[in-house]
C-alpha cells in the first residue's frame, strides 16, 4: 500500500531542520554581505589652506595588516618644514570592525625638535598629552575608561565609512580621543548628508559627512564656537575617504586634505612614508 508524502515518519522533522539550515545560510550570508572590511587603500592627500588655494604639505596613510589586525600610519610633511606622524594599532572585534588598541601623533617643528605629542593604550586605559612649545608647555598623563566605540586619529573614517556602506544615513554617537590640552573623551554627532555633492578639491559625486562634538543640553549654545570636521568619501570606491575640512590639532590651524594622484607628490614625500618610525625612536 503506497505511502502519501505527507505521512512519510520523520519527514516533518526532516522538512523542519532543512528550513532552519537554509535561513542560518541566508542569515550568514546578509551579514557577510553587511560588514565589510574597512578599506584604505595607499593613498596620498595635498595639504591645502582653508581656501584650497594654497599647498601647505603632503601626506601618505599605509594600512599594514598585523597577525592580530591593522596598523594605519599617517606621514605629513609641510613646506614650512613642519612634519606630523600619526600610528593607530587596530584590532579585529567581534562585530567586524577594527577598533583602535593604541594611538601616537607626534608633531615636529621644522629644526626636527618635538612639538606636541599625543599617545593613548586603549587597553590600559593609559593616555599623555604633551606641549613642548615655549608659551604654551604642557604635561598631563591619565587613567581613561575608554568607551568601546572611542576612536581616535584617522581611524574615525572605520565607523563611518561602515555605515555608509551599509546605506545608513542616520546620524550617530560616537566617542573620540584627542588632546585638548589635556586627555579628553568627546561624544560625536557623525551625521551624513543625505544628497551625493560635488566638492570643488575632487571630482565625482561625494558624500560629505558632519562630525561634531556634542555638549548635551548646551550644545546649540556651544556648538557654534567649535570646530568640527567635515569628511568626504566616494561611493565610487566602496566608500573610500578622499579628504575632510579639519583643524591640524587643537587651537592649530584650519587645513584641508584632499586625495591626490602619487604624481602630484614630491620625490621626498614618497620615501618619508616609512620614517615615522625613525622620529618616534627620537621621542
Amino acid at each position: 500500500m503506497p505511502i502519501e508524502h505527507g505521512s512519510q515518519p520523520g519527514a516533518a522533522p526532516r522538512i523542519a531542520a532543512i528550513t532552519v539550515a537554509i535561513a542560518l545560510i541566508l542569515l550568514a550570508s546578509a551579514t557577510a554581505r553587511a560588514i565589510v572590511p574597512f578599506t584604505f587603500p595607499p593613498t596620498d592627500f595635498l595639504i591645502l589652506a582653508p581656501n584650497g588655494a594654497r599647498t601647505l604639505g603632503y601626506c601618505s596613510f599605509r594600512l599594514k595588516k598585523t597577525s592580530g589586525g591593522e596598523v594605519l600610519r599617517g606621514d605629513s610633511r609641510y613646506l614650512s618644514g613642519e612634519t606630523d606622524y600619526e600610528s593607530v594599532s587596530l584590532q579585529f572585534s567581534a562585530d567586524g570592525l577594527s577598533r583602535p588598541t593604541a594611538y601616537e601623533h607626534f608633531f615636529y617643528n621644522a629644526d626636527r625638535s618635538p612639538m606636541l605629542a599625543v599617545r593613548a593604550n586603549f587597553l590600559t586605559g593609559q593616555a599623555t598629552c604633551s606641549d613642548y612649545r615655549a608659551d604654551s608647555q604642557y604635561y598631563e598623563t591619565a587613567s581613561m575608561d575608554f568607551p568601546p566605540d572611542t576612536w581616535a586619529g584617522a581611524s574615525i573614517a572605520i565607523p563611518i565609512q561602515h555605515y555608509l556602506q551599509l546605506g545608513d544615513q542616520s546620524t550617530h554617537e560616537l566617542h573620540f580621543f584627542t588632546c585638548t590640552p589635556g586627555p579628553k573623551i568627546f561624544a560625536l554627532d557623525v551625521t551624513p548628508d543625505g544628497a551625493r555633492r560635488r566638492w570643488p578639491y575632487y571630482k565625482g559625486d561625494l558624500v560629505r559627512v558632519d562630525v561634531r562634538p556634542y555638549f548635551g543640553p548646551f550644545d546649540i549654545l556651544i556648538r557654534a564656537f567649535v570646530p568640527h570636521l567635515q569628511a568626504w568619501f566616494d561611493p565610487i570606491t566602496r566608500w573610500d575617504f578622499v579628504g575632510a575640512n579639519m583643524t591640524r590639532y587643537y587651537r592649530g590651524p584650519e587645513i584641508l586634505m584632499v586625495k591626490a594622484p602619487a604624481s602630484k607628490m614630491p620625490q621626498a614625500q614618497r620615501g618619508a612614508r616609512d620614517t615615522g618610525a625613525q622620529n618616534r625612536a627620537q621621542e
